[in-house]
């Protein structure tokens, strides 16, 4: 059975219920040969018009409540056709780059300042992805300053910091912690709007969060 059919099904049993006819109870018979009372034959009459109006004013509703059936009836089809048509979305995971580096991250020196490569399986929302406050470099020194640039279409970031790596962690202070929110009020988002996992537990939210030793 179609859908359609299965709806329009859903539709004649939600008006079933008012397709009760009011009944005509004639208060006066007559037989022939009889003379007929004028007040008792307006009578009749007056109980036949009143049962016609009240028919009259059910169909009327009925009529109104099939309309209004069939409006929600095409907007549940419309509303499933969407559905159907609608593929989900992957969540945004980081996956292992094309460097050899653990943590998927890849992690490289220009003049004493780090540059982080992380790729993603899809693409995220670069206007959702702000340094200092959901790419965060941090250490014993700080919180380090830096810039994100993009490639791959917008599924691979790089953070290139602005301090030198022993600014941010001083030499035996406890390493440099490399971290993408997930969570809080303003989580990096993939380019469908969702919270990209960087905890990698299937779901969306969760932050990635590394820290490298630096060697002095």
């Amino acid at each position: 059975m179609k859908k359609s059919d299965v709806l329009s099904l859903v539709i004649l049993g939600s008006i079933g219920h008012g397709l009760n006819a009011s009944e005509v109870d004639i208060p006066h018979n007559f037989t022939a040969g009889t003379a007929a009372v004028a007040s008792e034959v307006n009578a009749n009459f007056s109980e036949i018009e009143t049962a016609v109006d009240d028919n009259h004013q059910k169909i009327v509703a009925l009529q109104t409540e099939v309309d209004a059936l069939q409006a929600e009836n095409s907007s549940l089809l419309s509303q499933i056709e969407d559905l159907q048509n609608t593929q989900p979305s992957a969540i945004a995971i980081p996956v292992s780059p094309r460097g050899s580096s653990p943590n998927y991250v890849d992690v490289s020196s220009s003049d004493d300042k780090g540059v982080f490569t992380i790729q993603f399986n899809v693409a995220l929302d670069p206007d959702t992805v702000v340094a200092g406050e959901n790419v965060i470099i941090s250490g014993a020194g700080g919180t380090g300053t830096g810039t994100i640039s993009w490639t791959d279409n917008n599924s691979t970031l790089i953070y290139t910091m602005l301090d030198d790596f022993i600014t941010i962690a001083p030499c035996f202070s406890g390493g440099l912690e490399f971290n993408i929110l997930g969570d809080g009020d303003a989580p990096v988002q993939d380019a469908q709007g969702k919270a990209v996992d960087g905890d990698r537990d299937g779901l969306p939210g969760g932050d990635l969060s590394i820290t490298y030793d630096i060697l002095c």
